[in-house]
């Protein structure tokens, strides 16, 4: 009897997990879902222009070009009590990257979520109801992430010079599930991203793989992570008195669930005050329009995100500091170089002899003075 119930929480579960997730093929489909306030108000099209801590969950490599620390916190729910958090420190290294080209930036991430409550009632042999509240699913996932400048030139378009910037990042990750607050399972997985800048224009490309190569097994069962590919594109205009546009779109596919999502999104930048956000998202079942706002004072930013979909919609909140007054002072690296030897080191002097031929010239004069 009990395994008969086990079984049946463990169904129902199952069920319930995957009507939020809009997927059956794959484990912590939360994993699919925004974290970025930013993100979410441009319908989610943030791989190719991201930047700070939080871009790291889009794209790893979006890390590459920051100059300062920077470290941020989101939530976001609304959905039937489910929560994410995301906590975020990204930093520049004190060395420069394998490229030699700048220094590399490092990130630590922890994603925490939350599907709300579970309540199971059985009717006993007396009559009366037992009810037990679980938690439905838990998620923790823990994130290393390391991206640098790989390349940087000059290429001609039609008859155009254009400077290029070549960032390249990896995450390394820890995904530990937890159903019913008793099976619980973990498994490693790997994010990579690839970003070009062309600073003088505003022109961004961004390519990234999510969840990679992960599998959480309850039980006897075991399921992928969702593997996610985004191909994203985004053009900063020029600004003008401290104002600017920003506009993104991105093409996002699901390998294990065999679906796709395609999303565009728009930014308004006002005086560095005030970021208006907009998007759209299409093709996915779960399609509509998203807004968002951000807040500038100083150093702090805060920003809202709210969205209008057609399964379910949620909210996101955020706010993170950059500490540009910290300098990361870049670090030599030491080379070992072997000295001379102290004898080497102090070459002898080289003692001239006077020559034979200067001396009859030197007796010349001195005859010249006597008998003068």
């Amino acid at each position: 009897m009990k395994i008969r119930n086990e079984l049946f929480l463990f169904f129902m579960l199952g069920s319930a997990a995957g009507l939020f997730a809009s997927g059956g093929n794959t484990s912590v489909d939360i994993l699919k879902g925004d974290i970025s306030p930013s993100a979410m108000g441009m319908g989610g099209a943030y791989a190719a222009a991201g930047e700070g801590a939080l871009s790291s969950y889009y794209n790893p490599a979006s890390i590459g070009s920051l100059s300062n620390p920077d470290i941020a916190f989101s939530y976001s729910g609304g959905f039937d009590k489910t929560s994410i958090n995301f906590l975020s420190f990204a930093t520049p290294l004190p060395y420069k990257g394998f490229s030699d080209l700048s220094r590399g930036v490092a990130a630590f991430s922890f994603h925490q979520s939350s599907l709300g409550d579970f309540t199971y009632r059985q009717i006993a042999s007396d009559g009366s109801i037992f009810s037990k509240k679980f938690d439905a699913e838990k998620n923790m996932v823990f994130s290393l992430s390391y991206a640098e400048k790989a390349a940087e030139g000059e290429t001609a378009v039609d008859k155009h010079k254009l400077f290029f910037q070549h960032y390249l990042g990896i995450s390394v990750k820890y995904v530990k599930s937890v159903l019913l607050e008793e099976y619980s399972a973990g498994s490693p997985a790997f994010d990579a991203g690839y970003k070009i800048i062309e600073p003088d224009r505003g022109l961004m490309l961004g390519l990234s793989v999510s969840n990679l190569g992960g599998k959480i097994k309850y039980v006897e069962e075991s399921y992928p992570l969702p593997t996610v590919l985004r191909a994203a594109f985004a053009v900063r205009t020029n600004p003008i008195m401290d104002h600017n546009m920003l506009f993104t779109a991105e093409y996002d596919r699901f390998t294990q669930d065999a679906a796709a999502s395609a999303k565009v999104g728009v930014e308004y930048h006002l005086q560095k005050i005030l970021n208006f956000r907009a998007g759209y998202r299409a093709v996915e079942e779960n399609k509509g329009f998203t807004l968002g706002l951000g807040f500038f004072l100083d150093n702090i930013s805060v920003d809202f995100s709210t969205s209008m979909l057609d399964v379910y919609s949620y909210s996101a909140f955020s706010l993170s500091y950059r500490f540009s007054s910290v300098e990361i002072k870049e670090k030599k690296k030491v080379k070992n170089i072997k000295m001379p030897e102290k004898e080497e080191s102090q070459p002898r002097r080289k003692i001239t002899k006077p020559s034979r031929t200067s001396q009859p010239e030197q007796k010349k004069n001195d005859d010249f003075l006597l008998l003068y």
